[in-house]
């Protein structure tokens, strides 16, 4: 695939985006991290078909191929690629659902154009195979609407250091609270109990 990256096939040339296709449809999932790279050089072009490749990337059995998407997503983003990830919100499968969140943090970093992930990672936290995923991503977008609800699955153990963490980062004192009942619970994780307390130190609580 190089050559044809030398070659200036990164234009959608329909003979590179139809080899592409063929080896997105037909390798295995162990030789696939190339095509993912390929189609990141084509991008979105009129058919859907370069992102629907992208979105049947993300869901292989092979981690490392599904880590080659996300890495993707950070220059690779379209309305049809957006919608397919929120249609993965709903995937039976635990998996999917983390992967699709996960995405849709990375389609938040740019709030202008996503206004609406916010909203999505927040309601994501409710679903404890995605909460870790999704309170990462809150905690770099910022968005103190999150605060409440963060506090609501704090003492939930799916993704809870995430959760600390994303709370550290907004920095809100209506977190403080929270954290101390988390801290002087001793049914909690010891180490949990313990970050939790480092957490708190970031707080200003003088007043």
């Amino acid at each position: 695939f190089s050559r044809h990256e030398e070659n200036g096939l990164q234009r959608q040339d329909p003979r590179f985006i139809e080899v592409v296709l063929r080896c997105a449809a037909e390798l295995a999932p162990a030789n696939q991290e190339g095509v993912v790279h390929c189609l990141g050089i084509i991008g979105p072009e009129p058919s859907g078909r370069v992102e629907d490749a992208v979105i049947a990337a993300l869901r292989s059995p092979n981690f490392r191929v599904s880590m080659a998407v996300d890495h993707l997503f950070w220059n690779m983003q379209s309305p049809r690629l957006k919608t397919a990830l929120v249609t993965m919100l709903r995937d039976p499968d635990a998996e999917m659902r983390r992967r699709a969140v996960w995405a849709l943090g990375i389609f938040g970093t740019d709030a202008e154009k996503n206004p609406e992930i916010p909203d999505l990672l927040i309601a994501a936290l409710k679903d404890p195979a995605s909460r870790g995923s999704a309170a990462y991503h809150i905690g770099e977008i910022k968005d103190r609407r999150a605060v409440e609800p963060l506090c609501a699955v704090l003492f939930e153990r799916e993704g809870q250091r995430d959760v600390i963490q994303a709370l550290v980062r907004l920095r809100d004192d209506r977190a403080a609270h929270p954290l101390l009942r988390l801290v002087l619970d001793t049914t909690q994780d010891e180490e949990v109990r313990k970050e939790a307390a480092e957490a708190l130190n970031r707080f200003d609580l003088a007043g």
